[in-house]
């Protein structure tokens, strides 16, 4: 896909770049930017839900997808969390 290309592209420039991740995260938001339109993810349906709802198919496009993330960093931020910093999932 465009989005492992530009990851790839990004992490051989990074062995032969002093550029900052931000940096290097920036340029591929701005590469993805120039495709916004384009799909990225696909979420397939799914059978049921926990409430027992069925769950239709979810597709976003890059733009959307960068925007998902701009909230969900805003969100982690909110948290009192910064960059460098571990995050946990469980």
């Amino acid at each position: 896909t465009m989005l492992a290309r530009a990851v790839a592209s990004l992490a051989r420039r990074a062995h032969h770049s002093s550029a900052a991740p931000a940096q290097r995260i920036a340029e591929l938001v701005a590469r993805l930017r120039d495709h916004e339109d384009r799909e990225a993810v696909v979420f397939p349906a799914a059978e049921r839900n926990v409430f027992g709802d069925i769950q239709p198919e979810v597709r976003w496009s890059y733009g959307e997808l960068i925007d998902r993330a701009k909230v969900f960093a805003a969100g982690l931020r909110d948290m009192g969390y910064g960059p460098g910093q571990r995050l946990g999932v469980k």
